[in-house]
C-alpha cells in the first residue's frame, strides 16, 4: 500500500529545477498562475534561453 506523501515531503524529494506546467501540477494551479507567482518575485526562478525554471 503507497502513502500519500504531503506537499512539503514530495518537493523536498524534488532534485531538479522544475518547468512551470510541472509546478503548476504539483502545486494543482494553471500555467500562468506559476508565472505569474514567478515575475512577482513569489516563488524563484531563472531562464535558459527562453525557457523559465522555477
Amino acid at each position: 500500500m503507497s502513502e500519500v506523501q504531503s506537499l512539503p515531503d514530495q518537493i523536498e524529494r524534488i532534485t531538479h529545477a522544475l518547468t512551470a506546467p510541472e509546478l503548476a501540477e504539483l502545486l494543482a494551479v494553471s500555467r500562468i498562475t506559476v508565472f505569474k507567482l514567478a515575475k512577482a518575485g513569489r516563488i524563484p526562478c531563472f531562464r535558459i534561453w527562453h525557457l523559465r525554471q522555477v
